[in-house]
């Protein structure tokens, strides 16, 4: 017994310094977000501040126009995820459920558009935004992510978990594909809804180059894009982006904690086997 709890303490003892090496950055950035410029600039580094400057999150909100950023991300992030989550299902249970010439061919090119880099796919993609009029528009931002090849698939291996007889049951009591898709497969496949929700979240929320090329507006301007903006313009105020940093993390916090027990499901679940 002696060896096995030297040996888990040594372990622990790793990986509690592994998860402070991570969490140290974050850390930094909230006490940074309550300090002054010059606690800040000070070294060695101050971790906790002498008097909490609460101010720079409210000069976050009006100097960097936070506040305006976070409602436009918050719209295209839910938008985007909403119909991200419907279209990709709806892909998944073709693919998964019903049978037409041409569909494994087809799924295969699908997945074959995971294997090309999102930067190569840039210029054709702002060739048609720009064609169809939609250049700083919310619509620029939206229409984009409303779709995913990864997340197609990512479904398609839940719904193929899930036992046929339970759609013959259904449609034997004069059921509907609709209904074994909105009654039958989706109840089941919340774990992979929820952890395509997060990844596509996390996804749209931090996105950063395609905003740049396609919004002009600074009434259209996405939260990082707000925050980078101001890296080049408000130097000094190194606190106050600390802080506009601090309320970009929060949503995504939040949407974690709500949707941590699918996304632990889903890989419990081993949703990504074939």
């Amino acid at each position: 017994m002696q060896p096995n709890r030297a040996q888990a303490a040594r372990l622990h003892i790793v990986l509690i310094g592994g998860t402070l090496l991570m969490v140290a950055p974050f850390l930094w950035m909230i006490s940074a977000s309550l300090q002054t410029y010059a606690e800040i600039e000070a070294f060695p580094p101050v971790w906790i501040p002498a008097v909490p400057q609460w101010g720079n999150y409210m000069a976050s909100l009006t100097e960097f126009q936070t506040a305006r950023a976070l409602v436009n991300s918050s719209i295209v992030t839910l938008i985007s995820v909403a119909g991200q989550l419907l279209i990709c299902s709806l892909s998944a249970y073709a693919f998964s459920r019903l049978r037409f010439p041409g569909r494994d061919p087809l799924f295969l090119l699908y997945l074959a558009t995971m294997m090309i880099p999102h930067y190569v796919t840039i210029i054709p993609l702002y060739t048609l935004v720009w064609s169809a009029g939609l250049i700083d528009t919310y619509a620029a931002l939206i229409v984009p992510g409303l779709f995913s090849p990864f997340g197609t698939f990512l479904l398609r291996q839940f719904f193929n978990q899930i036992p046929i007889s339970l759609d013959e049951a259904t449609l034997i009591d004069g059921g509907s594909h609709w209904q074994i898709f909105w009654h039958v497969i989706l109840p089941l496949a919340r774990p992979g809804l929820g952890a395509l929700g997060i990844f596509s979240f996390l996804g749209i929320w931090n996105t950063l180059f395609w905003p740049v090329l396609v919004i002009n507006s600074k009434e259209k301007f996405t939260l990082p894009l707000a925050l980078a903006m101001a890296q080049g313009q408000f130097i000094s105020l190194i606190h106050v982006q600390m802080a506009g940093a601090v309320i970009a993390c929060i949503p995504v916090i939040l949407v974690f904690l709500m949707l941590q027990r699918q996304f632990i499901s889903s890989l419990a679940l081993s949703g990504m086997k074939g």
